[in-house]
């Protein structure tokens, strides 16, 4: 029998005690092994674990892209209750086979270079609310000698973004679709104000050029030019009435004729007497049953007939007879504001003419006077206005039977309330005349006004034209809100506002720079010298504008009433009963001064308490 020997030279053979030092070291190993195995155990469960709660797809394949580990997450995707479902399996047993092409094509690449594929987005398969969005990255996976193995995948939900960011699109393009719009809106708005700043024009230089005339004849010329320059081709015939029936007065020339003028006027003896009250359009009168029997040579070319009547005190005084193309029934509806418009002034000019024309050679100067004065004090409103928390109370005295001081308040279309106070350069009737344009325009651009200083700007520039050198108009204008609580303050050149601040038991003078109407005529220089003033409107607060007619009342001796005895009267008496009582105040101090010597200017004056 072989001897056996020990390994140790130090141990003997079959010591006990060595025996027993090799069994513990083998159960001190194997129980390392089992703590590895467990420790390696409890990673996986706690790696599983961590894969398997996280909102994330996460999976992992083989080279033949067959699924080797899924997350629940990727599970519940694939429509697979466990893992055991669908191991082994690959996208074409699951997705359609397009999708399942893309999807290995794109893991191939992978496989077979080590790119990795980072954060694509790509859809699954369902439509409208179903569709939903991944974001997947796929990258290799290794051996220990950096052979790829298979890779692994995590995709994101993405759905919400793609929805939002698709929201966000649709939003971008309503928006522009918007924006689109509201440029059309706006290039439509311009086009409408260039066509009302074109109207305007016309309608201030007419109104201009009929205010010249005063002789029947002449003005009915003018009238009738005045109408046909709104149409592109006309004949036109004024006929005014005579013993119970309309005669021509003056024609273009395709209707100067005796056939013509005979046509005209029976024309208007078949109309009903209601119907020569309101503007009549007849698109084509060849085949109207009363004009078409008619003779009218020469208008066979100008199919369209239109009758606008010159009304005062609702009685026609004129009637104005168009012929023109057939166009213009397409214009009708647009052209017809300012027909009435010119209407209304050509009515009143021809009014008067008719009112000078029945006056004797002695008294026709003093008849037209009255007119004038009857005419201007019409302009000047007499009602009080019902501005809320506010009382306005104004007089107007001119220094001739008429003047050019003007005075007006009224409400804009948006509620507001415009006041306008303003001296025109000159005393008598050519300053009268021009106060008339001066209240045209202030009421045409008022409606739309927003502040004093945008409406100064536009009166301005409506009226340049009408200016000359020597002419020239001083304004003050406050626009208040519609509730009564603010108001915008400008003026051009006037005299400044005076307030009296309860609060404060104070007057003051409130300064605004600006200059008169008239004497620049580029509106940019006029609106950079023209400054605003925005003032709150509060309890017990007292205003007061004037014309400078009020400054310059002199006495016998030829001395100033001054501004500063108007300071003086305010400051001694600011509380006096309200707007009525203060101008009763002031005017008896005024009669008292001048001694009942005439006014050499027309003294205007508005006075304003805040309830």
């Amino acid at each position: 029998m072989k001897k056996t020997t020990s390994k140790n030279p130090s141990e003997k053979p079959d010591d006990p005690a060595g025996l027993r030092r090799r069994i513990a070291d083998l159960e001190e190993s194997q129980r390392r092994l089992k703590e590895l195995v467990e420790r390696q155990s409890h990673e996986q469960v706690m790696l599983r674990t961590l894969i398997d709660t996280m909102p994330d797809y996460i999976f992992i394949k083989d080279k033949e892209s067959r699924f080797v580990v899924n997350n629940n997450a990727h599970l519940r995707i694939l429509g697979a209750d466990d893992q055991t479902a669908v191991t082994g399996k690959t996208d074409f047993d699951i997705f359609p086979h397009d999708l399942a092409a893309r999807y290995f094509s794109d893991e191939q690449v992978v496989l077979q270079t080590g790119k990795s594929i980072i954060g694509r987005e790509e859809p699954l398969p369902g439509t409208g609310e179903k569709q939903m969005w991944l974001s997947t990255t796929k990258v290799a996976v290794k051996n220990a000698a950096g052979e790829i193995v298979g890779l692994v995948g995590i995709s994101r939900d993405i759905t919400d973004r793609k929805r939002f960011e698709a929201d966000l699109k649709a939003a971008k393009d309503e928006l522009e679709v918007r924006v689109l719009e509201r440029t059309l809106d706006l290039k439509k708005a311009n086009e409408g104000l260039a066509t009302r700043i074109d109207q305007l024009h016309f309608l201030n230089t007419t109104f201009f050029n009929l205010a010249q005339h005063i002789r029947i004849n002449e003005l009915g010329e003018g009238i009738i030019a005045a109408f046909v320059a709104r149409f592109p081709h006309a004949e036109c015939a004024l006929c005014l009435p005579q013993k119970q029936k309309f005669m021509v007065l003056c024609a273009t020339k395709g209707l100067s004729g005796p056939a013509a003028h005979s046509s005209a006027q029976e024309a208007l003896a078949l109309t009903d007497e209601a119907q020569l009250k309101r503007p009549l359009l007849v698109e084509d009168w060849r085949a109207d049953r009363r004009i078409g029997k008619l003779t009218w040579p020469e208008m066979e070319r100008l199919p369209c007939y239109v009758a606008i009547p010159l009304l005062a005190d609702n009685k026609a005084i004129g009637i104005v007879q168009i012929f023109t193309t057939a166009e213009f029934k397409g214009l009708y509806e647009s052209e017809l504001p300012i027909l009435d418009t010119l209407a209304i002034h050509a009515a009143a000019c021809l009014s008067n003419a008719l009112y000078y024309q029945e006056l004797g050679r002695h008294e026709r100067l003093q008849g037209e006077l009255d007119a004038a004065r009857s005419i201007q004090q019409r302009f000047t409103p007499r009602d009080i206005p019902s501005i809320p928390h506010v009382k306005v109370q104004g007089v107007y005295y001119p220094a001739h039977e008429v003047g050019g001081d003007y005075l007006d308040y009224f409400q804009t279309d948006n509620g507001s309330w415009v006041i306008a106070i303003a001296d025109v350069c000159g005393k008598g009737i050519p300053a009268a005349l021009f106060m008339t344009m001066l209240r045209s325009a202030f009421r045409i651009l008022g409606s739309k006004a927003r502040s004093a200083k945008a409406l100064l700007c536009a009166v301005n520039d409506a009226l340049k034209l009408n200016f000359d050198e020597k002419a020239y108009v001083t304004v003050l204008c406050l626009v208040i809100n519609k509730e009564g609580t603010a108001m915008t303050y400008a003026r051009a050149g006037h005299p400044k506002l005076l307030h009296w601040q309860n609060r404060k038991q104070m007057l003051l003078t409130v300064e605004c720079k600006g200059i008169a109407l008239g004497l620049v005529q580029e509106n940019n220089v006029f609106a950079d010298i023209l400054e605003e003033v925005t003032i709150p409107l509060q309890s017990r607060d007292r205003f007061l504008i004037y014309t400078d007619g009020l400054t310059e009342a002199t006495d016998p001796d030829r001395k100033s009433f001054g501004l500063q005895r108007v300071l003086d009267l305010l400051s001694a008496a600011p509380a006096c009963g309200g707007p009525e009582k203060q101008i009763e105040r002031i005017m008896a101090d005024v009669k008292r001064f001048t001694q009942d010597t005439p006014y050499h200017d027309d003294l205007t004056i508005l006075a304003m308490e805040v309830e």
